[in-house]
């Protein structure tokens, strides 16, 4: 799932009647079997740990519904579960959540059927009992007829409007295919299913399998339209096994665009290739359907194995509460994501739409073909992913430059993972709240980022054969870290997994401090580790790792060399350097690829920032990272680790120029005193000037991505960051223009796609009361999130005293979307200007909020204070949030860390202040 939605429906009407998908007879099996004895028999084996017991298991799903994605209350189905009982036993435990069971049955195999028992358990687990009048062992067929409610915010089988129409999606990652169907909802639980649906006969069905046939459904038994309503049954080919989060289905009014992916050395037959989107909005799929073809082969090459499923389909949901999902066979999309207009859309989100579509398809292999066994495991799926994305970009479009934009998302989380309330890649799973955690930063960046340094090192040949034999031992199967370890090590030939463990098994990020050594003998380097903390951290700095360490070694005249056979697994040790005579400069990180933060000696970072070009991209960029780290854990006085900063502001590479900006953001907004602000931003502009003269705000014919991309940066930078006058004059012109044309076409003479977000930020900043409600209108009518994000996110940064409650009030409006609500709130108490208001306003609408999020959206409300810098406020975020968490996904992790960043902030500021206000003096 990338960083993650699903619906059906039932009108209770219909209660009355048959079960929409009754169980064939061949499942009851021939009734021999002498009448039942009651027999208390042994009652079996209870979950454990939040586990299901392992002597139930469960072989095939045989799933009818009733879907009327129109119908209020909720749907209603029957499920068939074909279960392997290991033992002798009475009770059977599994998962159901919101259902009510009406009838529960137990087929034996060759015996006569027994009524069961059915009730839900009172647990955070969500687990039910079923309690059969005497033990049974062996094959036993579990018939439960359930009717449910629609999911509650994006989650299981749920219910979209948009316009006059209504749609059913579904999302089960992680945890919430029990709140569609009673199963066994664990990973480690593969089983085909057969799956049939009725639904209004003039709705798209789209489900795992391709149709197998169509036939006549029970008509509508309600009152009004509903009445004689005709359905339709679909019946849907049996799956391959699959785990219960992978299940999906699509009901409504679909637009269909059909395609095929020709055949290609891994593939001998055509792809049956097809993308659905909301009624009016088809047309909108050309670009998917036209690209995403090449980036399956892409991916199909890699593997040497090709795409193991029928079908694939794409769908565009118009509210989702993740970026896209997985699903086998039914790829499901936050529509604006999928729905892209190369004329409308950001250059940033072009890109994203390459990155997005390579992942999820990445998952057709790591996680569909081959799953984790349980969810502490779950980076064999996201991690993977991650990594494997960069890989599918680098041959479909190698301008997208994936090591560069791997990079810049690995070092994203390197504030996250150098917290002390930071988890491990694999994470022990205690409780549910674990299970939601690790769907974050560390799982998805750092577990991409030490794949990659682990393929640097045992080089990508090798690193590809591992891959290849982990997925063929365990296809259509489940495997844990332990195996993909083994299987990396057999194609090595070395030990892999001791290593790897340090990184996999420990939180943190490795702090290597080197120093270049060239008196009395061979030049050599002297590499100290610890972990590393930022200033104010309370954590341990005693955990150690055995690193991958790879140098590139520089000298005038020469082409650097590389030394990447290192591997540091002591605290302290000494390398030799490759050549003679003193180096002129070593890069403690070639090529950006290792998972740690470093630091040099002063003399020998200038002699590094010399280097300049000579040093690639990424390499740059770990250099400008340094600098960044040594700020945060005060080992460099804040003024000079700025100046290292601007030094890049010119480079020539937009990913370098930029990376600074951020940063100084942050030592804007929390760092200096007011007094200080002003000649700060002077310096910065001074810096940045030449890029903002140069880029200007309107997009020339022809012109590289690299500066529409640099001058999205940079225009923010000025009118947003640095307020500077003539910016802000020229943001508010365009976003006006834009706001109050008769057509919402975005162009040169309004504000480009890339400049959208800045133009109306600034515009309702500066501007009146009438514009913000012109925006707001504006914003209700909008069907494009990429347009309704920026709409969004500037309503809220409005500096109206008047106008803060109703930019507040818009995470509860009821014409915002789920996955929108924390957007305003969120951007409010970003602001150090609104964040008391926007505190106050949290705390005493936060049932309300709740009530209206998604369960994992509602998990992060405690990071969206983390953005304080007050140990007071840090406070008042823990007494606030310390009684609410538990009922919060996630929360507890999610509240430590919050207030962790906030107290680090403080610390940050305290030791750095004063050396920046004497810098700028």
């Amino acid at each position: 799932m990338a960083r993650r939605a699903l619906l059906l429906s039932l009108t209770l009407t219909l209660l009355g009647c048959p079960p929409p998908a009754q169980v064939p007879d061949e499942e009851v099996g021939e009734i021999t079997a002498p009448p039942l004895t009651l027999d208390p028999g042994p009652e079996g084996s209870a979950p454990e740990a939040g586990r299901l017991p392992d002597d139930v298991v469960p072989t095939h799903y045989r799933l009818g519904l009733r879907v009327d994605p129109s119908a209020e209350q909720g749907f209603e189905g029957e499920v068939a579960i074909r279960v392997r009982l290991e033992s002798p036993r009475r009770k059977i435990y599994l998962h159901a959540r919101r259902l009510e069971v009406s009838e529960a049955r137990a087929l034996p195999r060759n015996g006569q059927p027994l009524e069961a028992e059915f009730e839900p358990q009172a647990d955070d687990d969500h687990f039910a009992v079923l309690t059969l009048p005497r033990a049974l062992e062996g094959e036993v067929t579990l018939v439960l007829h359930f009717r449910a409610p629609w999911g509650e915010a994006l989650g299981g089988l749920y219910r979209v409007a948009q316009g006059e129409d209504h749609y059913a999606f579904t999302q089960m990652e992680p945890l919430d295919a029990r709140t569609a169907f009673p199963c066994f909802d664990e990973p480690r639980f593969k089983t085909p299913f057969e799956v049939s649906v009725e639904a209004p006969a003039d709705l798209v069905v789209v489900g795992n399998a391709p149709e197998e046939r169509r036939g006549e459904g029970r008509p509508g038994e309600g009152s009004g339209e509903d009445e004689g309503r005709a359905f339709a049954l679909h019946a849907f080919a049996e799956t391959p096994p699959i785990p219960t989060y992978l299940f999906a289905l699509a009901v409504g009014p679909l637009e269909l665009v059909e395609a095929t992916v020709p055949p290609n050395e891994a593939r001998e037959t055509p792809l049956p290739f097809r993308g659905f989107a909301p009624r009016g909005q088809g047309a909108e799929l050309a670009y998917a359907m036209q690209h995403t073809p090449a980036i399956l082969e892409a991916l199909e090459e890699w593997f040497g194995i090709p795409y193991p499923y029928a079908k694939l389909d794409v769908v565009a949901v118009p509210d989702f509460g993740a970026g896209a999902m997985e699903n086998v066979g039914l790829v499901t999309f936050r529509a604006n994501l999928l729905l892209v207009d190369e004329e409308r859309t950001p250059t940033r989100r072009l890109r994203f739409f390459a990155y997005l579509m390579a992942h999820e398809l990445a998952h057709m292999w790591f996680g569909n073909l081959v799953t984790m066994q349980w969810w502490d495991d779950l980076w064999l799926n996201e991690a993977f992913a991650s990594w494997m994305e960069h890989r599918a970009v680098e041959v479909w479009r190698p301008g997208y430059e994936p090591d560069v934009e791997l990079l810049d998302w690995v070092s994203g989380v390197f504030p996250e993972d150098g917290l002390e309330a930071a988890r491990a890649i694999r994470q022990p799973i205690v409780t549910s709240h674990d299970i939601h955690n690790a769907f974050d930063g560390i799982t998805y960046a750092k577990g991409a980022g030490v794949l990659q340094m682990f393929e640097s090192w045992l080089g990508r040949d090798v690193f590809q054969r591992g891959i290849r034999a982990y997925l063929a031992e365990h296809r259509f199967g489940n495997a844990t870290a332990d195996d993909l370890m083994r299987a990396l090590g057999q194609a090595a030939n070395r030990d892999v997994a001791t290593p790897m463990n340090t990184f996999v098994t420990q939180p943190g990020i490795p702090f290597l401090e080197a120093n270049t050594i060239c008196e009395g003998q061979d030049p050599r380097m002297e590499i100290t580790q610890r972990r590393y903390l930022p200033a104010g951290s309370r954590a341990s700095t005693d955990a150690r790792w055995q690193v991958p360490v790879c140098l590139r070694v520089g000298r005038r005249g020469q082409e650097p060399m590389l030394a990447c056979e290192q591997m540091l697994d002591s605290e302290r040790a000494t390398f030799p350097l490759p050549g003679e005579g003193c180096p002129s400069w070593v890069h403690p990180n070639a090529n950006g690829h290792g998972y740690y933060r470093w630091a040099l000696p002063a003399s020998q970072m200038r002699a590094l920032v010399r280097a300049g070009d000579t040093l690639s991209t990424t390499e740059r960029m770990s250099l400008l990272d340094s600098y960044q780290a040594a700020f945060d854990n005060g080992s460099l006085e804040g003024g000079a680790a700025i100046e290292g900063l601007l030094a890049f502001a010119d480079d020539e590479h937009h990913a370098v120029a930029t990376a600074p900006i951020a940063f100084l953001r942050s030592v804007l907004d929390d760092v200096v005193a007011d007094g200080d602000r002003r000649a700060l931003r002077r310096t910065i502009q001074r810096a940045y000037q030449r890029n903002y003269g140069r880029l200007g705000w309107a997009p020339r014919s022809g012109e590289s991505e690299e500066n529409k991309l640099r001058r999205a940066e940079v225009v923010r930078l000025f009118a947003r960051d640095l307020e500077e006058r003539r910016a802000r004059a020229e943001a508010a012109r365009r976003g006006r223009a834009y706001l109050t044309r008769r057509d919402d076409a975005l162009s040169p003479e309004a504000v480009s796609p890339d400049l959208l977000d800045t133009a109306l930020w600034v515009t309702i900043q500066d501007g009146d009361a009438e514009l913000w409600d012109t925006a707001r209108s504006r914003f209700s009518a909008e069907s494009d999130g990429t347009v309704r994000r920026a709409l969004l996110v500037a309503l809220a940064a409005t500096r109206d005293p008047a106008k803060l409650d109703d930019a507040l009030a818009l995470s509860l409006a009821d014409d915002v979307r789920a996955n929108e609500r924390l957007r305003p709130v969120g951007t409010l108490l970003a602001r150090g200007e609104t964040r008391e208001r926007a505190w106050a306003w949290l705390q005493a609408n936060f049932d309300a909020l709740v009530e209206r999020l998604p369960p994992s959206y509602a998990g992060y409300l405690p990071l969206l204070a983390a953005g304080g810098c007050e140990p007071a406020f840090a406070e008042q975020v823990q007494a606030f949030f310390a009684e609410k968490v538990e009922a919060l996904p996630g929360g507890p992790r999610n509240l430590a860390a919050a207030t962790e960043s906030i107290r680090l902030c403080a610390a940050r500021r305290e030791a750095q202040r004063p050396h920046v206000h004497e810098w700028l003096d």
